[in-house]
């Protein structure tokens, strides 16, 4: 299960939901430790927590620029305010 935090976190499945499921993980795998890229260590549930966040970020932004630029935000994540 660990190996799938490290690999997959942030990867999406076409329903928009993420690969990894942290409530089907056990407690073990949530609190060990994990390396990231030698930058930081932190308790794997942190680390999901922080690239879920960052992926968050990320979205948000992208949605800003397409904005900006007159398009609207596609469905790729469930509806936006865009498609309606």
């Amino acid at each position: 299960m660990l190996a799938a935090v490290n690999r997959e976190q942030g990867d999406y499945r076409p329903d928009g939901k993420f690969v990894f499921d942290p409530a089907a993980a056990s407690p073990d795998d949530l609190t060990r430790i994990v390396d990231f890229f030698g930058m930081m260590q932190m308790p794997a549930v942190s680390h999901f927590s922080l690239t879920n966040n960052h992926s968050i970020h990320h979205r948000g932004q992208l949605s800003a620029y397409l904005r900006a630029m007159g398009s609207k935000v596609p469905d790729i994540y469930g509806s936006s305010g865009d498609s309606q």
